[in-house]
């Protein structure tokens, strides 16, 4: 009996079977308001049991023991109707005995259980109430018992599980899910084991065997005395969901393979078009070395042109790498101010020829020394100088430095870039920050570009903080201007730059070039002859790697897309190579590649560094010098 069951111990009762008295002990004729006389012999007060058949059943019970001699006790149950009218529940409890006489008799105990009943019917009352909310609730919720049995469910429950609107309680959630999988069966011992399980998005098979998609949870419930009495499920459908997050992720597949596609197809165009724009600067920078006088300006003219058109380059890339997130800040100690005379000095030769004044004025209270990117800084600088060099006739172009605020860490500078050119419509000027568009049409057939410069920038300026503004006014000029929160230099004290000379010697280097266009050989041939370079070539990575095998090189100018053997294998195939010299020979990459991540795969085919077609040739220089120590 559990601890529920007990009731308070109120006394003893006995019959025998002989004389068949019933000894009733005065507390249970006084919990039924009577005094012992008026109900104290043998059998008469059971006469104030309400239920024949209750009775009937004790006194079944009490022959079947006297007849069997049982030694198993037996309950049950009794409602006594109390002097005040109201109800009086007692447990009965008995067991056959045997005196040493021989005599037989049946002895027990009565127990109040009048606050149990009472408290089971309002259990019971309780659990009607909870049945009908727990059916109005809008959500599929179902309370079942130990045995898997329902004890309520919610309409959207019956409705989401094509159950029909019938009461299930009482019924198995198996019986009714026949087709319950192991997995399942297992939540459920687990929550009523105590633990509470939830999935986000599961399967599974409705009673016509069609596949749906659920979000769940399996919950314990539990009992006044602290048991676990069943679980409780909840879950809503869906597959509606399931089938919109399945579209979408297809749109999403599509999408990305159409920027994979565009990805590809820039790379491809980037390197197509470096590769020859490589030869005709490569040549250009030769024939600058020691020009006829005749041909400077020439010349000059040849390279800006160039240098015009591998900007546009990439900017294109630079705008795919934009829409594709990838464009992340190298943030370095450099000096602001060679930076801006860098960009000053690039400019000037195109300022002059337009007769234009191209003025530089920095705040002198501007440290020197920041903390940033300098190429991205410098590319929206470039951009912007640029595009009012372009645009600006006659007049002048000015760039300004202003400190607007400092503290221990940052500086906070205000950049602005004025012209008196051409100007800009009001009703223009918003669309010139976008990609591929310029203020007017007749702009690109006049003026060129590509539409991408001020795009681009304004991005960048983004990544870095800042935000371009555009105040102009047709026929007077503009001004474009940006402020950056730019950190103060990390180093203590970073010093003075000190400017780099070219000394074009690499003292009888033995270099193997690996290049399979002629023109990119007779190009680097031509450098490296005159920087005092011991020069063999190799049309591709396979003949490369069978000349390291049998010569002793102290560099390797490795291209990377090449017939037979690209450069990636055959870089790998040399470090491959016993012996510690060919684990420590030099390579260095050179491609007209800009996929953004192809850096970390030539690092990984065992190369030492990469430059990028075309390049200038003090860029070759100092990384030759720097990997072989000349």
């Amino acid at each position: 009996m559990s601890a529920l069951e007990r009731g308070p111990f109120l006394g003893f009762w006995e019959v025998d079977l002989v004389k068949q008295p019933v000894f009733s002990c005065p507390e249970v004729v006084a919990l039924l308001g009577y005094n012992a006389s008026e109900y104290a012999d043998g059998w008469t007060f059971l006469k104030l049991v309400v239920d024949p058949t209750e009775l009937f059943t004790l006194k079944k019970s009490i022959i079947q023991a006297s007849k069997t001699l049982l030694a198993k006790p037996f309950k049950h149950n009794l409602t006594l109707k109390h002097k005040d009218g109201s109800h009086i529940y007692l447990a009965v409890i008995g067991r056959v005995r045997t005196s040493q006489t021989g005599r037989i008799g049946i002895d027990g105990t009565f127990e109040d259980i009048t606050a149990y009943k009472s408290e089971k019917e309002s259990s019971r009352l309780a659990n009607q109430q909870l049945a009908s909310f727990i059916h109005q609730l809008p959500a599929a919720i179902a309370i079942i018992d130990e045995q898997q049995n329902y004890i309520a469910a919610s309409n959207v429950w019956k409705d989401h599980f094509n159950l029909e609107r019938t009461d299930i309680a009482g019924i198995s959630h198996y019986t009714l899910f026949p087709l319950t999988p192991k997995i399942w069966k297992q939540y459920h011992r687990r929550a009523m084991e105590g633990e509470n399980l939830s999935m986000e998005e599961d399967s599974f098979l409705d009673l016509y065997g069609n596949m749906e998609w659920m979000q769940w949870e399996i919950k314990p419930w539990y009992q006044i005395s602290g048991t676990i009495g069943g679980i409780i499920l909840s879950g809503s459908k869906i597959s509606e969901r399931h089938a919109f997050i399945d579209t979408i992720m297809k749109a999403m597949m599509t999408a990305d393979e159409s920027t994979r596609v565009k990805s590809d197809f820039l790379s491809v165009m980037s390197h197509e078009i470096r590769t020859p724009l490589n030869a005709i600067l490569g040549f250009i920078n030769l024939l600058l070395q020691d020009p006829r006088p005749d041909q400077i300006e020439k010349m000059s003219i040849l390279k800006f042109s160039a240098k015009n058109l591998l900007a546009i380059i990439n900017n294109i890339l630079d705008y795919n790498k934009l829409e594709v997130g990838k464009i992340v800040l190298d943030n370095i100690d450099f000096s602001l101010k060679e930076l801006l005379v860098s960009i000053q000095s690039s400019m000037q030769p195109e300022a002059e020829s337009g007769n234009i004044e191209l003025s530089l004025f920095i705040d002198p209270l501007i440290p020197d020394y920041i903390h940033a990117d300098p190429v991205r800084l410098g590319q929206i600088l470039n951009n912007l100088i640029s595009n009012a060099l372009r645009f600006t006739h006659a007049g002048s172009v000015s760039i300004r430095l202003a400190l607007n605020d400092t503290d221990d860490k940052q500086i906070k500078v205000a950049f602005e870039i004025q012209d008196t050119g051409i100007g800009i419509a009001p009703d223009q000027q918003k669309a010139v920050f976008e990609m591929f568009t310029q203020a007017d049409a007749s702009t690109t057939r006049k003026y060129g570009g590509s539409g991408l410069g001020l795009s681009i920038s304004q991005e960048l300026a983004g990544i870095m903080g800042g935000k371009i503004a555009l105040t102009s006014t047709p026929g007077q000029g503009s001004v474009f201007s940006f402020v950056l929160d730019l950190d103060k230099c990390l180093a203590a004290n970073p010093g003075q730059s000190k400017p780099e000379t070219f000394q074009p010697n690499l003292n009888s280097l033995r270099v193997l070039i690996v290049e399979d266009q002629q023109i990119n050989t007779m190009v680097l041939k031509n450098f490296l002859g005159q920087w005092n370079c011991v020069c063999s070539i190799a049309e591709n990575g396979k003949i490369a790697t069978e000349m390291v095998g049998s010569n002793d090189y102290d560099l390797v100018l490795m291209d990377l897309q090449m017939p037979e053997m690209d450069g990636y294998q055959a870089a790998r195939t040399i470090r491959q190579f016993s012996g510690d010299k060919y684990c420590r020979l030099p390579i260095i990459a050179l491609t007209a590649s800009a996929v953004p991540s192809i850096k970390g795969q030539i690092l990984d085919a065992g190369m030492n560094g990469v430059l990028g077609k075309p390049f200038e040739p003090k860029e070759l220089y100092d990384l030759i010098s720097e990997l072989t120590r000349n």
